[in-house]
């Protein structure tokens, strides 16, 4: 479990108040882009009464010293995913009333959510709203366990008409496990 400041906490839920009064589907129940520290971003987003935050992980390789081998994703068939400079690493947490964030992975089975189409239509639009700030960045992976699989290769893979219409998803289904991964580009560029 990790904390965020009150002051982060404050300005995030201020902003998820103000997305109901927006017009747009995407809006409605995600924030905008928030910095948590030197190499974390987020995008606040609501589910029924829950808020949580999907994180996006600038790569050390970019900000810090790292090897570029620990960039490189295995992939089913033994070689390696290089992916582009410009990635990020997701991950979902749960926001609780004391700023106490938990990671949906650290979550056992029976406190998931129980319809989880509709946490990864959420989490989707969390990422269409990153994306749209940073379009360079549009290589996004994760990890997951048994529990959480389905769930996050939902994000890139059930995609609504509408939504195709305007993106392109594609999955990387030669990511070895437990990584996933997959791009997004709009059709409009």
């Amino acid at each position: 479990m990790r904390t965020v400041r009150d002051e982060t906490v404050d300005a995030i839920l201020n902003d998820l108040k103000l997305a109901s009064s927006r017009q747009s589907p995407i809006d409605q129940t995600t924030g905008g882009v928030y910095c948590l520290n030197r190499n974390l971003e987020c995008v606040a987003f609501r589910l029924g009464d829950r808020t949580l935050l999907l994180e996006f992980q600038i790569p050390y390789f970019l900000t810090q010293v790292q090897i570029y081998e620990e960039i490189l994703l295995k992939t089913k068939t033994g070689g390696y995913f290089v992916p582009k400079l410009e990635h990020r690493y997701l991950n979902v947490s749960f926001l609780s009333d004391d700023c106490v964030l938990t990671q949906l992975c650290a979550l056992p089975a029976s406190e998931l959510p129980a319809v989880q189409t509709a946490l990864a239509d959420a989490m989707r639009n969390a990422v269409i709203v990153y994306y749209r700030s940073y379009p360079n960045a549009n290589q996004y992976f994760y990890m997951f366990d048994a529990n959480t699989k389905d769930l996050m290769n939902q994000v890139c893979t059930d995609i609504s008409p509408a939504l195709q219409e305007k993106y392109a998803f594609e999955y990387y289904a030669n990511l070895a496990e437990p990584y996933g991964g997959f791009s997004l580009t709009s059709k409009s560029l």
